[in-house]
């Protein structure tokens, strides 16, 4: 019987409560009034290239955002091909005179999948193709140095 009478009460104040707590006011909230900006600040790292895209995610912030404008029209100004390569999921640097470096496999029967280093010039024609030391999945992004150096980490080892 106490059991019983427990549980009336607590379903009686679970309404009560339920009822209490709804609001007479059936005003609904006003959407906020233009969009939020956030002003993105630009933060000097003497060790980053001086370029519009230096690193995955563009800064050490991981900001994604660039200092330049992007292009009014979308066009294609290039393709890169090279047979074997996978370039699903790839980050890209572009350095200061418009050079992309990339880590991406290249996948064949022969060797399975390598990882390698592309640079490629602002006109899409391959300046450098350097394979990792090892063979195995590529878990890896560019970052462009002061003075022209590129430096990858291999989370494969």
């Amino acid at each position: 019987m106490k059991q019983t009478v427990d549980a009336r009460f607590l379903v009686i104040f679970a309404l009560v409560g339920f009822v209490l707590s709804c609001g007479r006011d059936k005003t609904p909230l006003a959407p906020a009034q233009g969009p939020v900006v956030c002003p993105q600040q630009h933060i000097p790292w003497p060790s980053i290239a001086d370029s519009p895209w230096p690193m995955m995610w563009a800064d050490p912030q991981c900001t994604a955002w660039g200092r330049y404008p992007g292009p009014r029209i979308g066009r294609v100004a290039w393709s890169f091909s090279e047979e074997g390569l996978y370039a699903e999921d790839v980050n890209v640097a572009v350095g200061e005179d418009g050079t992309l470096c990339l880590a991406a496999p290249i996948v064949n029967a022969r060797e399975g999948s390598r990882p390698h280093l592309f640079v490629l010039g602002p006109d899409g024609s391959l300046r450098a193709k350097i394979p990792f030391s090892r063979p195995g999945q590529c878990n890896s992004s560019a970052a462009l140095l002061a003075g022209g150096r590129v430096l990858v980490v291999d989370l494969g080892g």
